[in-house]
C-alpha cells in the first residue's frame, strides 16, 4: 500500500462527498496509524483527543467515524457497531481504499 496513493483517492472522495474537516482530519490520523501489513489499524482515544484536541467533543468524534463509514472510507473492527471507544480503549480499523488502491 502506497500512502499517497491512497490520500489522492481520499482527496477525490472528500472534495465530491463535501467531507466536512472534521472527519478529513479524522481520516488522515487513522491513515497515519494504518499498518499496512497487518491490513488494519489500532488508535487509542486518547491518541486522537491528542491529535484532534483534548476538547474534542465525543459527539463529533462519533459523527467523523460514521460519516468516513458510511462513505466506505473506514470499517470499524472493534469496538463494534460503529461506537466510539470509551476511556483510552483501542479501536481497530481498516481502510477500505489501502487495499483497492495501488501506487
Amino acid at each position: 500500500m502506497d500512502k499517497l496513493s491512497v490520500l489522492a483517492e481520499f482527496e477525490k472522495i472528500a472534495v465530491r462527498e463535501n467531507l466536512e474537516d472534521d472527519a478529513f482530519k479524522l481520516f488522515l490520523l487513522l491513515l497515519v496509524y494504518y499498518d499496512s501489513e497487518k491490513q488494519y489499524g489500532e488508535i487509542s482515544r486518547g491518541v486522537i483527543m491528542t491529535s484532534l484536541g483534548k476538547f474534542f467533543p465525543l459527539a463529533l468524534l462519533s459523527r467523523a467515524f460514521r460519516r468516513l463509514a458510511a462513505l466506505g472510507l473506514i470499517e470499524i473492527v472493534l469496538p463494534p457497531h460503529g461506537k466510539v471507544a470509551k476511556k483510552d480503549s483501542i479501536m481497530i480499523y481498516r481502510i477500505p481504499l489501502a487495499t483497492t488502491v495501488r501506487g
